[in-house]
């Protein structure tokens, strides 16, 4: 606009004082500038547009190839089980969740199936004499969130956001828990990724 505006006031100098160029080119050139000042940042704002939009593709790409191989059972065998039975009391529960410092715990039943997810939200309103006497399987559960041991991990993150549940397990064929994967740990390693850049070409 600093241009549209200098270039303006030399236009009316050359017209009104020195009278170089005459009444037809002063409108024309008038035009022109207003025209310059108006497009001018609609052409830089379009080009940033696209900028952003070429290093979010960059973005997407370096955490596609770096995930692109794994499975849940892979990313389920660097991390621990925060898993409990669906027999132990409430504080039980609560306790694992402080001590791995999660939101939430994987519930299953004696044969080792996923049955829940107690949610710690649900239970700080619990008074600590019905956390000790009231066992987790007694107690408020969320549905528990399972993927199968070749679940895509690029899959997860979706899952993890459909769902809002911060732990999922991982099972077996049978249904069986074998792991738990944490909502951060996806996110942890989509950061790697990024820091690490694209895997280089073969």
């Amino acid at each position: 606009m600093n241009g549209g505006v200098d270039a303006a006031l030399l236009v009316s100098a050359l017209t009104g004082r020195v009278a170089l160029i005459g009444g037809y080119a002063y409108s024309a050139a008038a035009i022109g500038i207003a025209l310059l000042s108006l497009t001018a940042p609609l052409l830089f704002r379009v080009r940033a547009q696209l900028v952003e939009v070429d290093q979010d593709l960059g973005i997407r790409r370096i955490v596609r190839q770096q995930l692109d191989n794994l499975v849940a059972e892979e990313i389920s065998r660097t991390l621990p089980v925060i898993s409990v039975p669906d027999t132990v009391p409430i504080s039980v529960a609560v306790r694992t969740c402080v001590e791995k410092d999660v939101r939430a715990v994987v519930v299953v039943n004696k044969q080792g199936v996923p049955i829940g997810t107690m949610l710690l939200r649900e239970v700080m309103t619990l008074s600590a004499n019905e956390m000790s006497r009231t066992t987790v399987g007694e107690g408020p559960l969320a549905s528990a969130v399972t993927v199968g041991r070749d679940e895509p991990a690029l899959r997860l993150a979706g899952i993890f956001k459909r769902t809002n549940i911060p732990t999922m397990a991982v099972v077996d064929d049978d249904g069986k828990l074998v792991g738990t994967i944490l909502e951060r740990e996806i996110l942890r390693r989509m950061v790697a990724s990024l820091e690490e850049g694209p895997s280089p070409s073969h």
